[in-house]
């Protein structure tokens, strides 16, 4: 009998916690995850009270808990070790953007306590620079952006590239949902 995606993830987890450094796993294991959950939201019905939906529903929880579980174990290792070898390119994906968050915050402090507020003008710009795509909801005439252009009009179903905090303003009042 095939051994089940839960019992391999449980498997997976405990060998995980056993070892000092990441243990090698398949390279497909997360896409096999994705998958499998996939499949679970495909068969259940997820407003249905049914037993067969409630029970999908509560795997998927528990998948949820046993993959975040594994990420962060593994993640873990691998800050302690300082080396991101033995991680999935997927892992490494999620790590770098952690590597990414700690370096920013730690520039961050050091402008404050070197007395830098120069560096706050700099990531104040850089922010108000990023733009973000949206999928409008609702029709909206045109808008001035908060980099002083001008955006639009937008029909419902449009998908547009505006400023991030033009972007959030949509997406407060109803208006769009980021892509």
């Amino acid at each position: 009998m095939a051994e089940s995606v839960l019992e391999s993830l449980k498997r997976q987890l405990e060998t995980e916690e056993q070892s000092e450094r990441p243990v090698k796993i398949p390279s497909d294991t997360y896409s096999k995850l994705a998958s499998h959950m996939q499949n679970l939201r495909r068969i259940s019905n997820s407003n249905g009270e049914d037993l067969q939906s409630r029970l999908l529903r509560k795997q998927a929880t528990i998948l949820q808990g046993m993959v975040s579980q594994l990420l962060r174990l593994r993640l873990g290792k691998a800050k302690k070790a300082e080396t991101t070898t033995d991680l999935l390119p997927e892992e490494k994906y999620v790590y770098g953007l952690h590597s990414e968050f700690k370096t920013r915050e730690g520039k961050f402090i050091s402008a404050i306590m070197s007395g830098y507020p120069s560096f706050f003008a700099l990531a104040q710009k850089e922010v108000m620079s990023k733009k973000v795509t949206v999928r409008f909801l609702r029709d909206v005439g045109e808008i001035m952006g908060f980099d002083l252009k001008r955006y639009g009009p937008f029909r419902v179903h449009d998908l547009a590239i505006v400023p991030a905090a033009n972007a959030e303003v949509f997406v407060a009042n109803g208006d769009a949902l980021l892509t």
